[in-house]
C-alpha cells in the first residue's frame, strides 16, 4: 500500500545505502603523509571493503632519502572473499641509496 509506514521506511533503507555507497567513493580519493622506516610492516594504503564500486589505485613512493645499506620491501596483499584472509599478490624489496632503482628514478609506482 503507498504511503504506509512500511514504505517509508524501506524508501529511507533504500536512501541510506545510496549514501553509504556514495561516501564509501568519496573516501576513495587520495592520500598523502610520510611514515618513518621502523623496521616493522606498515600499511601505506588499506581500501577494505568498500561499500561502493572500488577503481584500482596507483600508489606512489618516493624512496630519495634511502641511503645505502637501508632496505624497504613492499607487498601487496588482495582479499578475494568477504572476511577472508588477505593475501600476498606481490612482494619487492628495494635496496641501498634511492632504492637501488635504475635511470636515476626515486620513486615507486605501486
Amino acid at each position: 500500500m503507498l504511503g504506509s509506514r512500511h514504505d517509508d521506511a524501506a524508501t529511507l533503507a533504500i536512501a541510506q545505502q545510496i549514501r553509504e555507497r556514495v561516501d564509501a567513493l568519496l573516501t576513495l580519493s587520495s592520500m598523502g603523509g610520510t611514515l618513518t622506516a621502523t623496521g616493522a610492516e606498515q600499511d601505506l594504503y588499506v581500501s577494505d571493503e568498500p561499500l561502493g564500486c572500488h577503481y584500482n589505485r596507483t600508489l606512489y613512493v618516493d624512496l630519495d632519502n634511502m641511503l645505502g645499506g637501508d632496505t624497504t620491501v613492499f607487498r601487496t596483499y588482495y582479499r578475494l572473499e568477504d572476511a577472508g584472509g588477505w593475501l600476498q599478490t606481490d612482494y619487492q624489496a628495494c635496496v641501498g641509496a634511492d632504492g637501488g632503482l635504475a635511470n636515476g628514478n626515486v620513486a615507486l609506482a605501486i
